[in-house]
């Protein structure tokens, strides 16, 4: 019982809010928190939230964030260049796919009994594009694409893990898949190396760099100048890398 009262007097109260920045009308998220210091502003792909203490009033809110007018409307018209829309997960949508596309085919059977027809009647195809196809299932499409997804992505990241193992001179670790959104790596003090299956839509060269940065952990479990030498010393660019990765994040964590 006690336990529950902290909570509901602990937890943030959430809302939405309006407000006008430089003839903009910006909705952001207020969250409001007992204990907490200071008017903090966040912005990513969501939009804007603004974590504030419960004991500081409404109208000292909405200054703080029009004291950051000019950077909050930047940022989010960076984030805004930035968005990609979500997938629609119809028949010959384009997904990405190791720094490319793939085409979904929901029903592939039907698409080769067309096809077939279709070059009988002289029809010529060329194939330049990979194809992603999903066997008949009552689940729903979404469900089989991320499926098809870990599958291929399993097998590709634990070849690359246990060649950076060998290249760091170290045991071969566990290699699984997470579902993680924000982050595309993390390895345990049981030398288990977790990697999100979304990075799969990342080109090669990026999920190697992802792939050297969470081996080196094996070696050094910080974020030291040792740790980034181990880093350098298995993924020579990986400044440039990361820096790229960034740039594509959004892409590749719509889905």
């Amino acid at each position: 019982m006690l336990k529950r009262l902290i909570a509901k007097f602990t937890a943030p109260e959430t809302q939405t809010e309006v407000i006008d920045l430089s003839g903009r009308e910006v909705e952001f998220l207020l969250r409001r928190k007992a204990g907490r210091r200071g008017i903090g502003l966040k912005i990513d792909e969501k939009g804007l939230v603004v974590s504030a203490p419960l004991s500081v009033s409404k109208k000292k809110i909405h200054d703080a964030v029009r004291e950051q007018s000019a950077w909050i409307l930047l940022k989010m018209d960076v984030w805004q260049a930035r968005r990609v829309p979500p997938p629609k997960w119809e028949e010959g949508e384009k997904l990405p796919y190791m720094g490319g596309d793939i085409i979904l085919q929901i029903n592939p059977q039907q698409i080769i009994k067309t096809r077939s027809g279709l070059e009988q009647l002289g029809f010529e195809f060329i194939d330049t594009t990979p194809v992603m196809q999903l066997a008949k299932s009552k689940q729903p499409v979404p469900t089989r694409v991320v499926k098809w997804y870990k599958q291929q992505a399993l097998p590709h990241f634990t070849a690359r893990v246990h060649h950076y193992a060998d290249l760091l001179g170290a045991p071969r670790p566990h290699v699984m898949l997470s579902s993680a959104n924000t982050r595309w790596g993390s390895c345990s003090h049981k030398s288990e190396i977790r990697l999100s299956w979304r990075l799969l839509k990342a080109p090669p060269h990026l999920i190697d760099y992802v792939v050297a940065h969470e081996v080196a952990h094996l070696k050094e479990m910080n974020h030291s100048a040792a740790f980034w030498q181990t880093v350098a010393t298995l993924y020579p660019g990986y400044i440039q890398a990361r820096k790229e990765l960034e740039q594509l994040e959004p892409k590749y964590r719509t889905f």
